[in-house]
């Protein structure tokens, strides 16, 4: 009898894991804001104040931190950014300030307040944001309609 044994390695590349930026028990989860960066296995990107690419500013008036963590060719990396002036984080990935997680005590300890206090998704904002505008459209359109007949009835009135 013949057995056929296949392994698959790990995914070649680099693969966004989990990325929260926030500080104490303030946490946004931006994982799909940098998987949209990702191209040709690097990110190239700049998060700013207001952070409104995130959905807003998880911890305002606080300094914050942006944890990454991602596999590059099957390898598990954790990059821990602090906010900087004037553009509060650069982020390229991958990082040479990259660790195995486990290694950065601080990470680590970023990390267990993240799953202690869980992260806000940006989607939450990102997604709901065109739906929103387009009823507070509809709601202002009605609302003019309303005074419109409003005045109308009034003119009508005044002219009995």
């Amino acid at each position: 009898m013949v057995v056929f044994l296949f392994v698959f390695s790990a995914q070649a590349g680099l693969q966004i894991d989990n990325a929260y930026c926030g500080t104490d028990g303030a946490w946004r989860d931006v994982t799909p804001f940098l998987q949209s960066k990702l191209t040709s296995n690097t990110v190239a990107a700049t998060l700013e104040q207001p952070f409104d690419l995130i959905g807003g500013d998880p911890a305002p008036g606080r300094g914050k931190t942006l944890l990454i963590d991602y596999h590059y060719n099957g390898k598990p990396w954790r990059l821990l950014l602090k906010e900087e002036y004037p553009t509060a984080f650069r982020i390229e990935l991958p990082s040479a300030a990259a660790v195995a997680p486990g290694r950065d005590p601080l990470a680590t300890a970023l990390m267990a307040d993240i799953v202690a206090h869980p992260a806000r998704p940006m989607a939450d904002f990102m997604y709901h944001r065109p739906i929103f505008i387009a009823y507070s459209i509809a709601f202002l359109a009605v609302l003019c309609a309303g005074i419109g007949w409003f005045k109308c009835s009034q003119t009508k009135s005044n002219r009995s």
